[in-house]
């Protein structure tokens, strides 16, 4: 899911990756976006697992 708020953007998101022991994991994360000057610039993350 993706909100836009102006200049402010917040992304929340699922995700599934292989551990070391090759098992199959999933998470969640949160991103956040600034815009200046026309460019997006990551400002945080976060991740869980």
């Amino acid at each position: 899911m993706i909100r836009i708020l102006g200049d402010f953007a917040i992304i929340h998101a699922a995700t599934s990756y292989t551990m070391a022991d090759g098992q199959q994991a999933t998470g969640r994360y949160t991103d956040c976006w600034a815009k200046q000057n026309g460019k997006w610039f990551a400002v945080s993350a976060h991740v869980s697992r």
